[in-house]
């Protein structure tokens, strides 16, 4: 997730958190903030489940 900052934003800012790590699937969450004149602002928030297929039968690529 990128995010740049609109028209009038002083800056943009990200953090990422891996919550749950796991061997098949792996839980995460990311949130964006503006800063515009000292003040910072929740623009953006994402929750995602990533899951790994390596070495699955019948799954190539």
């Amino acid at each position: 997730m990128d995010f740049l900052p609109e028209g009038g934003e002083d800056a943009a800012d990200q953090e990422d958190e891996v919550v749950k790590p796991g061997r098949t699937l792996t839980i995460c969450e990311a949130r964006a903030h503006a800063l515009k004149s000292g003040t910072e602002k929740l623009v953006a928030a994402m929750t995602d489940r990533l899951m790994a297929l390596v070495g699955r039968t019948g799954v190539s690529g």
